[in-house]
Parts: structure tokens; C-alpha cells; sequence
């Protein structure tokens, strides 16, 4: 669902720095998928009976190229695809990074991933926290930046008044505080509903295959209580306070907003005007870089 989060809000952001751009969307997260289940299953060529969107559109003539994510990892560099958009770059397909993030911030990922944009030569790069921009800025045009995550709203705003008051408590990569276990006005909303099975049943549970419902459900809470950055993202950018546990390094994101709050309650706000003068800072001068780059709006 945080993947889903991320592909709104990037679409959002390629449409405020581009005039009215041709958008087409593919992954390669099928490839991603099948390789995890063959692993768990211990299934010899899982690819053979599957079929790779990625694959069908790769070679489409488009201007630009825009990857929107986590892709500053081993996990990217040693995958397939990394390869195929090195050869899209080399025949003159621009690659944008937006909400650029690493998995684990060590010195040999980060140096790895170096080496692999010195290669690609990326158009520009819009980093997902702080710690990402001072490890590649001055390896290509790089712009401090967000989660591609934050621009969801701006194409959906689902805030309603006079919904009855309910908490949403989502823990889905550490247990629950035990504070939460009697309460009834709270929803769990599960994020990982590719693996979900009986096991995560629980009281006042949530799972859908839409991350619309999940927008709904945060923009309308009480407030949010979560060991998720992409519970945490949804809740700040529609005013909502969150209590944010971190159980890794993706929490840096979180550190990368501006004029964040942290009151004494544990929770955490963001006042939204405050956040929409950072984004449109930050839409600006990925627009300035990209025209730098010679080629403005009007682009596929």
C-alpha cells in the first residue's frame, strides 16, 4: 500500500513539473513478487509461467524515464531492470529519481549506487530524506526533497466532518503496544496485503487491494498511531497528528519535513501550509533542473 501511496503522489508531482505530460505507468514488481515466492516455496525458474508488464513497454519512445521509490539498494542494482534502464539512458531516454530513498544508508550501498549513477547519468535526482542528498548530491543534478508519498493528497482529499471519532492503530513491523489492545473506537489497517493470510486476523481489522481506502481512513482519524512511514505520511499531510515508532531507517523520511512538531502527547503534526510551501519549493526546482537539462514541459 505504501508502494500505492508513492505511484499517486509521483504521478501528481510529474503532472505539476511537466505540461500536461503523457504519464504510463509499469513496474517490474511481478518479477519482484515471483522471485520472493519462489524463494519461500523453494520453486526451481519461478518465471517461467509468468509475464512481466515492465517488459512489454520498456522499449516505448518515451523522453523520459521516471523511477519514484526505494531504488538506492542492492536489491535494484543487481536486478534486471537496472540493467534495461541503463540501456534506455545510453539511446537517449532521460531518467528522473523522485523520493529517492536507500534500504539500509550503509557506505557500500551507497557506493554502489554511486558508481551506478556515474554510469547512468540521470537527468536529476529528488532524494527522500536528507541523509540520501548528502550521499549523491554532487554526483548529478540533485534536488533535497520528499517522498513522492506527501503529493497524494493533492489528488485525493477524501476529509469529511462529522465522521464519529476513531483512532487507527497500524503495527504491521513490530507488535502492537499492549496500551492498544483494549480499546474498541480504533481500526487496524493491515499495509501488506500480498501476504496476508488468517493468521493476521484481528479485531476492528482493515485490508483492501485499494490504497484509496486507506487515504480515507487516515485523512478521517482522531489520530494514528503507527510503526509505519507510510501510515505516518498520509495522517501529517492531511493534518492528522501520528505517535510514529521507528523500526528502521525509512523513518528518515519522516525527518525530512520541515517545521514538523513534536508535542509533548508523543504525537507528531505538521501544520499543512507549512508542508505546501516546502512542496512547492521543491516542484520548482525540479523544474529548474529539468529545463537546465534543455528539455521543459510538454514532454511524454
Amino acid at each position: 500500500i505504501g508502494e500505492a501511496f508513492i505511484d499517486i503522489g509521483a504521478m501528481e508531482l510529474i503532472r505539476r513539473i511537466f505540461d500536461a505530460p503523457k504519464i504510463i505507468c509499469v513496474s517490474d514488481m511481478n518479477r519482484l513478487y515471483t522471485e520472493l515466492i519462489g524463494k519461500r516455496e523453494k520453486i526451481q525458474n519461478p518465471y517461467l509461467k509468468t509475464h512481466n508488464l515492465f517488459n512489454m513497454f520498456i522499449s516505448y519512445p518515451a523522453d523520459y524515464f521516471v523511477l519514484a521509490g526505494m531504488f538506492a539498494c542492492e536489491q535494484f542494482i543487481n536486478a534486471q531492470c537496472s540493467r534495461e534502464i541503463m540501456h534506455l539512458s545510453q539511446n537517449d531516454v532521460k531518467i528522473i529519481f523522485l523520493g529517492l530513498g536507500q534500504a539500509f544508508y550503509t557506505g557500500k550501498e551507497t557506493d554502489k549506487f554511486k558508481k551506478y549513477i556515474e554510469q547512468l547519468k540521470p537527468a536529476c535526482i529528488m532524494t527522500r530524506d536528507d541523509y540520501v542528498y548528502d550521499n549523491l548530491s554532487g554526483v548529478c543534478p540533485t534536488v533535497k526533497g520528499l517522498d513522492c508519498a506527501f503529493w497524494a493528497k493533492d489528488c485525493y482529499d477524501p476529509r469529511l466532518s462529522g465522521i464519529s471519532p476513531y483512532d487507527v492503530v497500524t503495527y504491521n513491523r513490530s507488535p502492537e503496544p499492549k496500551e492498544f489492545r483494549e480499546r474498541n473506537n480504533v481500526v487496524r489497517a493491515y499495509h501488506m496485503q500480498w501476504k496476508f493470510s488468517s493468521k493476521h486476523f484481528v479485531d476492528n481489522l482493515m485490508v483492501s487491494d485499494t490504497p484509496y481506502d486507506y487515504l480515507t481512513l487516515y485523512a478521517n482519524a482522531n489520530a494514528v498511531y503507527t510503526d509505519l512511514v507510510h501510515g505516518t505520511i498520509p495522517a501529517l499531510q492531511y493534518e492528522r497528528p501520528v505517535r510514529f515508532e521507528r523500526v528502521d531507517n525509512r523513518g528518515y523520511a519522516i525527518d525530512a519535513v520541515e517545521r514538523i512538531r513534536y508535542g509533548t502527547d508523543q504525537l507528531i503534526r505538521v501544520h499543512e501550509t507549512a508542508l505546501e510551501l516546502q512542496k512547492k519549493r521543491i516542484e520548482k526546482e525540479l523544474a529548474d533542473q529539468i529545463n537546465l537539462g534543455g528539455q521543459g514541459g510538454g514532454r511524454r
